[in-house]
């Protein structure tokens, strides 16, 4: 009874969190490219670039940190790791909102990539702490709270834009995550059972797989959200 009763206050806190990571994350797609604008004079070229730049950096570094962090998780306990994440994105967020110019606002998007991994963790937690039977259950239902936060991460960053400014939304995103980061640190439990070092498989490997080409592939991805964005600034 115990533990269902730690499962479940796990589960709310972890979904909650889930929710907001996601909606943080998808809040800045309606206006980075016009909050870029705002701190510099540039071409349409450069936003597309910049624009650009400033997805693609984000992903990118997720991809290459990302074997390190689940090696880490696997010795250290998931919790310490949606810790991890939820705290640096609180500190990351409030700095591109208070960024004096674009390298600084680039470098804090990258250092956002390499230390995200909320959601991943907060899976693996509750895939590991669930009854077998019951696993696909909870982690359907859990996913239900990243993909609701994606879908409402525009709308509500749209209406922050509006209302309180760019600087303001970013803010606004900072103080969120810096409630999920509290309320992980005092609603979610775990029983740490460490994985030594050397049963662990080497890292070298996975990041030889991943390669220069994914990274680069990323790119694009992020070129077309920024000329999408860009499209509304040539016909407003």
């Amino acid at each position: 009874m115990e533990a269902m009763a730690t499962l479940t206050c796990n589960f709310r806190v972890l979904w909650f969190g889930s929710l907001i990571t996601d909606l943080g994350n998808a809040m800045t797609l309606p206006f980075i490219v016009l909050y870029i604008q705002t701190l510099g004079d540039y071409s349409t070229t450069q936003l597309n670039f910049l624009g650009a730049a400033a997805f693609a950096v984000t992903y990118a570094c997720k991809a290459l940190v990302a074997p390190l962090w689940g090696r880490l998780a696997d010795q250290k306990g998931r919790k310490l790791m949606c810790l991890r994440a939820s705290g640096m994105m609180t500190l990351t967020i409030l700095g591109v909102g208070l960024a004096p110019n674009v390298i600084v606002l680039l470098i804090l998007r990258a250092a956002q990539g390499a230390f995200s991994g909320y959601i991943n963790n907060a899976n693996a937690l509750i895939s590991i702490t669930v009854p077998a039977e019951q696993r696909g259950q909870w982690l359907s239902k859990l996913v239900t709270g990243s993909i609701s936060g994606t879908l409402m991460g525009p709308l509500l960053g749209s209406l922050l834009a509006n209302t309180v400014g760019y600087r303001g939304a970013f803010v606004a995103t900072s103080s969120l995550m810096a409630l999920v980061f509290v309320m992980t640190w005092w609603g979610v439990q775990e029983k740490v059972t460490a994985v030594s070092r050397a049963t662990l498989p080497p890292l070298r490997p996975i990041l030889h797989q991943l390669g220069g080409r994914f990274i680069c592939a990323l790119l694009p991805i992020g070129g077309g959200i920024s000329q999408s964005l860009l499209l509304r600034l040539d016909y407003s």
